[in-house]
């Protein structure tokens, strides 16, 4: 069974024949609400243009949104006579009454000129209508822009199916959240605060209505439902969020649908980084395995660049190694595997670690990952001045090394002690100048540049 949603409902009218507008009957309200004059006075210089289409709008206002449908309904004795249908959508009911807005308008009823839909308990069906043909709409661009489409149509057609397809073209989905309000006409009026138009990013109007505010994309509907008009492309942060969705396709058994969902709008403007690190975190919830995260910051590394993918990669490793210590050799197997053709991403993940890995990870690293950090230190101290806190960072650093190298070597058994002099001589042998200078120097910056040598004597 359809579940239902029981929302305020009221009508909008004018009092002292024609020359005030105000709501004339109301249900679900304990209270006046804090916006209705000045929705009412909008309605009022609306009603003046004497349209004989109507409109239609959805409008935030304080503590929520209102829905209207409006129409010219007659001359009175002192002027245009129009009335408003509308249903009040509290914040608290919103996302749910939004979700199904196409069936929330089409169960407000076309204004018959009483005041009797303010008189009855409002409520409708929590249902969507099935799914819109949205093919033709290509370059729309609402998820990013805000449009004002013209639609040809015939005089008496109902604008709102246009406004749904509209609506339903939004990808991904979730963007649609940054649509507050849309209108079927742009001619309403400011009044006191409320602002229509100000807070409308969709108009639907007919070709009649051309007066369109700057801040509005124009484009057309022909009466073959297909767009014309300035495209807009998507931005670079989701361009690269779909094209990582398309490859996270191709890796393991991910939702598409879930990694849509995932998308944040407050993403739009982000540092690509970001994007690519929220990608990451969806992937994980949806228990990726490292190897899997691995080829996704392989896929980045390629699509975009090594330094993006390094810089997720970093992020990633110091993530696990807080969260889960034990499982980082693991995760640096599957680095070695995955990011073979990204050597920037391979340094990148080196140079964490040799100044922020723990004993416990390092020990655990095998030869040849070790002497890499060797050799990164080195080239590293080599541009370190003497007697700064960069060469005290270098000490501390030489020392973890220095205990780690001992454990290490009583797992290199099988390595004969001369292949391991070999590679650590070509390692730490090629600056003997600065070798030269430091052990002049004397002090505690004399003693790391012996602690450096004794590395070289450890087999």
């Amino acid at each position: 069974m359809t579940e239902t949603l029981r929302l305020p409902s009221f009508v909008i009218g004018p009092e002292l024949r024609g020359r005030a507008y105000k709501v004339q009957a109301a249900t679900g309200r304990d209270h006046k609400w804090a916006w209705e004059n000045s929705v009412s006075l909008t309605v009022l210089e609306w009603s003046k243009l004497r349209s004989p289409h109507g409109f239609a709008g959805r409008f935030p206002v304080d503590g929520g949104y209102i829905a209207l449908k409006a129409r010219y309904v007659e001359e009175g004795d002192s002027g245009a006579i129009a009335l408003a249908n509308g249903v009040f959508i509290p914040d608290a009911l919103s996302t749910s009454a939004l979700e199904y807005e196409a069936a929330l308008f089409a169960s407000i009823p076309r204004v018959d000129g009483t005041h009797s839909f303010g008189q009855l308990s409002f409520e409708f069906p929590m249902a969507k209508p099935p799914t819109q043909d949205v093919s033709g709409l290509e370059g729309l661009g609402l998820a990013w822009e805000n449009r004002h489409v013209v639609v040809q149509r015939d005089d008496q057609e109902d604008l709102l199916p246009h406004v749904f397809r509209v609506l339903e073209s939004v990808a991904p989905s979730v963007q649609r959240q940054r649509i507050k309000g849309w209108s079927t006409t742009e001619k309403l009026v400011t009044r006191e605060e409320f602002r229509p138009l100000a807070s409308c990013n969709l108009l639907v109007t007919g070709p009649e209505e051309s007066r369109v505010p700057g801040r509005f994309l124009r484009g057309r509907i022909d009466a073959d439902g297909q767009f014309s008009g300035q495209r807009v492309e998507d931005p670079p942060t989701y361009a690269l969020w779909r094209e990582l969705v398309a490859g996270a396709k191709n890796l393991g058994e991910f939702s598409q649908d879930t990694l849509d969902e995932n998308w944040d709008p407050e993403l739009t403007g982000a540092p690509l980084s970001e994007v690519a690190w929220k990608f990451i975190e969806a992937i994980s919830k949806q228990r990726a395995s490292f190897l899997e995260i691995v080829q996704v910051i392989a896929m980045i590394a390629k699509a975009k660049s090594e330094k993006l993918g390094a810089q997720v990669l970093q992020r990633y490793v110091s993530t696990i190694a807080q969260i889960q210590p034990s499982a980082v050799p693991i995760l640096l197997s599957n680095v070695r595997v995955g990011l073979a053709d990204h050597p920037g991403c391979l340094e990148a993940v080196r140079h964490f670690l040799l100044w922020s890995g723990t004993p416990d990870w390092l020990s655990e690293l095998k030869v040849n990952e070790f002497f890499d950090l060797i050799r990164l230190l080195d080239a590293e101290a080599s541009n370190i001045e003497l007697n700064t806190p960069q060469a005290k960072d270098a000490i501390d650093r030489i020392e973890v090394l220095e205990d780690c190298f001992r454990k290490i070597d009583e797992d290199v058994k099988g390595v004969t002690e001369m292949a391991i002099l070999a590679r650590v001589r070509r390692d730490l042998g090629g600056n003997r100048s600065a070798n030269a200078a430091a052990l002049s120097s004397g002090g505690e910056v004399k003693q790391a540049w012996r602690r450096r040598q004794f590395l070289s004597r450890m087999v």
